[in-house]
């Protein structure tokens, strides 16, 4: 059984089965919480290039909770058709965000 760590968007608080991760090709999802000081756009960077492997292709996550702290969720997909019919059905979460993909891919 996949573990349910890697099947959680901690920024939505969304946990997916695993044939929800599998019919829409998500392979995983990593977390990461720390203080936003810290988790700026180079710990971002990193966080995303430690996580892709070739070939695989995500999206970046990031929150603010009430207590000054980040929350950032990388979803990782096993191509990038998988990962931009993804973005393109969750339109209102990815739009101002796009930049991020961009950098990234």
């Amino acid at each position: 059984m996949f573990e349910k760590e890697f099947r959680r968007i901690a920024t939505r608080n969304i946990e997916f089965t695993e044939k929800e991760m599998e019919s829409i090709r998500l392979r995983t999802v990593y977390n990461a919480w720390g203080d936003s000081e810290f988790m700026d756009d180079d710990f971002i960077n990193r966080f995303y290039l430690e996580n892709i492997r070739k070939g695989e292709y995500g999206l970046i996550e990031k929150e603010m909770n009430n207590k000054g702290a980040a929350i950032i969720s990388l979803l990782v997909f096993e191509d990038i058709w998988s990962r931009n019919i993804y973005a393109l059905a969750h339109w209102n979460l990815y739009k101002d965000k796009m930049f991020l993909v961009d950098l990234l891919n």
